[in-house]
């Protein structure tokens, strides 16, 4: 697959992104979080389990959101 410079840059933008994120995460003491966000989303991969995985994947969003607001 080709991929023009937009797609490149953008990529690249969102890799520096997620750096910064998981860095934020480390930082606020939520390795916990991250490492069961990483997992769930590589393990469950089939077609089957998106609905599973989405839900998951939410509440981990939701706690790591209410963490960040305090």
């Amino acid at each position: 697959m080709k991929l023009g410079e937009f797609e490149v840059r953008l990529v690249r933008q969102i890799a520096v992104t997620a750096r910064k994120s998981a860095d934020t995460l480390r930082a606020l003491g939520m390795e916990t979080q991250l490492d069961a966000y990483a997992t769930i989303y590589t393990e469950l991969r089939g077609p089957e389990l998106k609905s599973v995985r989405g839900e998951i994947l939410d509440r981990i969003v939701q706690r790591v959101a209410n963490a960040s607001a305090v």
